[in-house]
């Protein structure tokens, strides 16, 4: 029997346990578990099927993802690489009839849909979790459809996941598997996906695939799994199912524990250069970008300490342009961030900028040097001493703004 043959055969589970008994074990200690009698006040599990959506929600427009082999995958770029896969607009009433009859070349996935936003009918039936009713900014979505797969991925969200109807297969991992699951690339914009088939895994092509631990189990209709962010799955419905998503933002710990945690700042920072996540996670916890890398390079993070120090210093030159009238990009593709540092200056010295508002001119260098390294995501381009050195200057850039 091979290696991989073996370890798939001794996968592990996870717990099914009661509400008192995941809130003492499981929720403090973000550990992953099926509860039994969470939704028991819903007063739906079970009965959400096709007809009685159907009834609900009636005509109303809904976006359909349509696959023929029921795959709903994707390459590294955002394509599609599903049999045949699109997306329709059509009424919630036509898709649940589709659904429901089944069609083994063409199956309907009505995927992430969500609850307050497009689907408020089906709101007073749904109760979010005592253990959460507190959080802000948390999003509820819909997922109905029949013999669907999607691929091995991650979410940057921890999860409260009601089955409402039918029955989702789960094969989860560990955070810490994330460098045996062969992620797409870390500037791709489906960097939170792997490139291993579950179905079908290239052993030759992912060896060290051999080396994670699956844990499989089933969601039946009137449980709640709780799946923690950062936490790679794979789910799969065997056939009709209706089933509730309730995410919220992870905190500060999940983000430096998980080793897939640091990933989505790389798309991030082209999107707003940190900002959001200043605002957001590192502020609510009394943080400076300064702070936050000396913390993250404790846990041994190299590549996002050294990013959220530069961050400190992008956003020191930002305010200097601020008040100059100096407009630039809110966000940076990494790949030109060094270019971006270097013309940004330009424009501050253009601008009559003083010098002693600005680092020495070998320190600017030494930045943009790391700047034109960062885009790699690579820890081992970054050794400790010179991140400490950068987290310091970026303190007392910090500092004196």
């Amino acid at each position: 029997m091979s290696t991989q043959t073996q370890h798939h055969a001794v996968a592990a589970t996870i717990p099914r346990v009661t509400p008192d008994e995941f809130a003492e074990q499981f929720f403090s200690k973000r550990l992953p578990a099926i509860v039994t009698g969470a939704t028991a006040d819903w007063g739906m599990s079970g009965r959400w099927s096709p007809e009685y959506l159907t009834s609900v929600i009636g005509a109303k427009p809904v976006t359909v993802s349509i696959s023929a082999t029921g795959k709903f995958s994707y390459d590294p770029s955002g394509k599609s690489t599903s049999d045949n896969f699109s997306e329709q607009q059509m009424t919630f009433a036509d898709a649940a009839r589709q659904i429901e009859a089944g069609d083994r070349d063409r199956q309907l996935y009505i995927m992430q849909q969500s609850i307050p936003l497009e689907l408020p009918e089906l709101m007073r039936e749904i109760r979010v979790p005592g253990w959460i009713s507190n959080i802000k900014g948390i999003s509820v979505n819909l997922w109905f459809g029949r013999n669907s797969v999607t691929p091995l991925h991650y979410d940057a969200t921890n999860n409260f996941f009601a089955q409402q109807y039918g029955e989702k297969h789960f094969t989860i991992f560990a955070p810490g598997d994330t460098g045996h699951l062969y992620p797409h690339p870390i500037d791709s914009k489906m960097a939170h996906l792997s490139a291993v088939d579950l179905d079908a895994p290239d052993h030759s092509a992912q060896p060290k695939y051999s080396l994670a631990r699956p844990y499989r189990f089933t969601v039946k209709a009137g449980e709640l799994l709780y799946l923690p962010a950062f936490w790679w799955h794979q789910v799969r419905s065997p056939s009709v199912s209706t089933s509730v998503s309730i995410w919220w933002m992870p905190d500060l710990q999940q983000h430096v524990q998980a080793p897939n945690g640091p990933r989505r700042l790389y798309r991030q920072y082209e999107t707003d250069r940190l900002s959001s996540l200043k605002t957001n996670l590192l502020a609510a916890n009394g943080l400076t970008f300064s702070t936050a890398a000396a913390l993250v390079l404790s846990a041994g993070r190299r590549w996002a300490a050294c990013l959220l120090a530069l961050a400190a210093f992008d956003e020191s030159i930002g305010n200097l342009c601020l008040k100059q009238g100096i407009t630039r990009p809110a966000g940076c593709n990494l790949h030109q961030f060094a270019a971006d540092l270097r013309e940004t200056l330009r424009n501050l010295i253009r601008a009559g900028v003083p010098s002693t508002q600005l680092p020495q001119t070998t320190v600017l260098e030494g930045l943009i040097a790391l700047a034109g390294r960062v885009d790699r995501g690579d820890d081992a381009q970054f050794s400790v001493e010179e991140i400490g050195n950068l987290i310091r200057l970026a303190a007392s850039l910090e500092h004196k703004g």
